[in-house]
């Protein structure tokens, strides 16, 4: 991985973490118990073969974007189709962040395009902090019509110094088209 930094612009290259969930997984923190939701159940790889640039608009706004090879990084070759993303971050006050993330996955030959969308507000307090985030992939593994939608919840409670307590609700449901 390269990176390159100058002023409120870092862009990267090579296999490089995917903007899809590395908020969320930053956020939630314990990735050691349990992954990320988008991780946890496969709607995207952590890290991926490509180039990304972020840019820190105002120091409560910034943007990214993505452009990989859409396989992960288990494999780093693919003939066709590359992996388009943009993301949103949001800080409208101390503590609280919002972000929105799209991304499309072309499709190789007969393969359906894979789109995703994660929208996540977290809150990070000195003795609290709690997190949401709402997910939606159609054509999940570029498989028509396996569309998943689903919502996680945590919350981390710090009991004194050296202690914390944290919990987590996932509900993952399949949509179909009717």
């Amino acid at each position: 991985q390269v990176t390159w930094k100058t002023g409120n612009l870092i862009f990267q290259g090579g296999l490089i973490p995917n903007l899809l969930f590395n908020m969320q997984e930053k956020f939630w923190g314990y990735r050691y118990v349990m992954q990320s939701f988008q991780g946890e159940y496969k709607f995207g790889s952590s890290a991926d073969l490509g180039i990304s640039a972020s840019y820190k608009i105002t120091n409560w706004l910034s943007a990214d974007a993505i452009i990989a090879n859409g396989e992960g990084y288990k494999k780093l070759q693919r003939q066709d189709g590359l992996l388009y993303g943009m993301g949103v971050t949001i800080n409208p006050i101390k503590n609280l962040t919002l972000r929105v993330y799209t991304s499309l996955n072309e499709g190789v030959g007969n393969e359906a395009n894979t789109r995703n969308l994660a929208l996540f507000a977290g809150y990070k307090g000195e003795w609290l902090s709690i997190g949401a985030e709402s997910n939606y992939v159609k054509g999940l593994k570029h498989i028509g019509a396996h569309d998943m939608q689903g919502t996680s919840i945590y919350a981390t409670v710090k009991t004194c110094d050296i202690n914390e307590i944290f919990v987590r609700y996932d509900n993952l449901s399949p949509m179909y088209d009717h």
